[in-house]
Formats: structure tokens, sequence, C-alpha cells
């Protein structure tokens, strides 16, 4: 079995309720051209954001005659990951509109995320970050004060994990990294994602404000919600453990496009 990542430059969509796509919809995908009612689906979509009149889709499609087995599955998969999808492009995307991005301009992309989202360098300096992130930072029970504006963790085992697991994801032993990160009172915890923006980013080329020769990290942090350390798998991952077994040929594939 082979899980693909390709990005075609259209897809047809079907609107399954025949209403307005919006960002969060689940779509089916057809063969040749829109879905047909009544026809064998061949994979399923998520709408990740609608940009300048058109859908941009993490489409995740297979052979058609696995359709009745994988259809319902692949839709539920999407379903459960939708909230780290959407975040996860809408963070990316924003370094990678093209051109030069200030710190400012950068800042300002993510400010409308209710998540925290911090551009760090290897030595896990912030270099860019938004409002949320700032307020979260600001949470003595989470974070001490950033020294030289390194983020430092308040528990000092959660900041020997996040040290660790930045250093597997720069030398390429990881794709990325989910910690739990503990108050020093009380029981609330924080989720960090940690993800390396290296020279093929899965959206776009690299802007002109990240050296090429040089590896960032971008973090998202949230408040930790049920099943949360569980939905950071990338989407093409867990179809590879639930399509276990499958013969080469019939392969599923995950890809970025717009419809």
């Amino acid at each position: 079995m082979a899980v693909g990542v390709s990005s075609p430059p259209e897809a047809a969509v079907f609107r399954v309720d025949g209403g307005t796509v919006a960002a969060g919809a689940i779509l089916r995908l057809g063969p040749t051209g829109a879905l047909q009612p009544g026809s064998a689906p061949d994979g399923a979509g998520l709408v990740l954001e609608i940009e300048r009149g058109e859908a941009v889709l993490l489409a995740v499609r297979f052979p058609t005659r696995l359709g009745p087995r994988y259809d319902a599955a692949v839709a539920t998969l999407l379903k459960r990951l939708r909230d780290d999808l959407i975040l996860s492009y809408r963070a990316t995307r924003t370094l990678t509109q093209g051109g030069r991005l200030d710190r400012p301009t950068l800042e300002a992309g993510w400010d409308r995320l209710l998540a925290g989202v911090a551009l760090l360098s290897p030595r896990l300096r912030i270099q860019a970050a938004n409002v949320a992130t700032d307020d979260l930072l600001a949470d003595r029970r989470f974070f001490l004060p950033p020294v030289a504006g390194v983020l430092r963790p308040a528990v000092k085992a959660d900041a020997e994990r996040m040290l660790d697991a930045a250093e597997r994801i720069l030398q390429g032993g990881s794709d990325g990294e989910s910690l739990i990160f503990a108050a020093l009172r009380g029981p609330q915890r924080l989720l960090m994602r940690l993800y390396r923006l290296d020279r093929s980013p899965a959206f776009g080329a690299v802007p002109d404000a990240l050296p090429r020769g040089a590896d960032r990290l971008l973090a998202v942090i949230e408040t930790e919600q049920p099943g949360g350390a569980e939905q950071a798998s990338p989407v093409a991952s867990t179809i590879a453990r639930m399509t276990a077994g499958m013969a080469p040929a019939e392969a599923f594939e995950t890809s970025l496009c717009r419809a």
C-alpha cells in the first residue's frame, strides 16, 4: 500500500448538501469531474479555506472499487482531524504567500487564529508570534519569562522534552512532535505541536524571509482538548495504518488542490 502526496492544480467537487461550501465542509470526490448523485465515489475532501472564490481542498483519493469500503471511514477521519488540519493550513499558508514577509506581516496574518502560533529558530528563539501566543506565554503556570527570546516551559521536565523533540525534528528523525505541558499548579495542561519548516513546505515555496540554509520550527500551542495529542497524527500516516496490508496497486493519495 502506498500513500502519495501531490498537488494537482484543480479538482472537481460535488456539494453534498447542495449549499454553499465553507471551510470545514466534507465533500465527496468523483473520478472524472463533479460527482453525480448515485455515482460511485472515489474519495473525500476537506475544505480548508475559501480563497478568492475557490475552495482549497485536502483530498483523499482511492480506487473507485474501494469506495463502498473506505468512503465513510475516510470522511470520518477528515471530520475527526478537521480543526487541526484547518489550523495547520492557515498557519502555514501565511508563510507561503510569496514575496518577503517581515515579522509584523507574519504576526498579523496569524492574529486571527485562536490557537497560539509561533515561528521558532533552531534554538527555540521566538522569531514571530501571534497575540494568542503572547497571552499563553504570559501565563506563569506554563511558561517562564523568555530569556533572549527563547521559549521556556515552567516545568523543567517539559522544557527538556521540548528540547529533545526539537532536536529530533531538526535532525530528520521526526516529522513533528506533540507535547503536553503541565501547569505548575492546577489540573490544566497545554498541547504544543512542533513542526519543521524546511526547504519543501507543503503549501508553496519558502519566502525570502526564511533563509534556505536554516530550518525553522513552527509551534502551535493551545489548551489541551480530549484526544488532542492523538489528533496530531498526519492524515497520510493515519490512512497508512488504516489500510495496512493492501496491495501496492490499491494506492491512496492525499493531495492539496483547488476547486
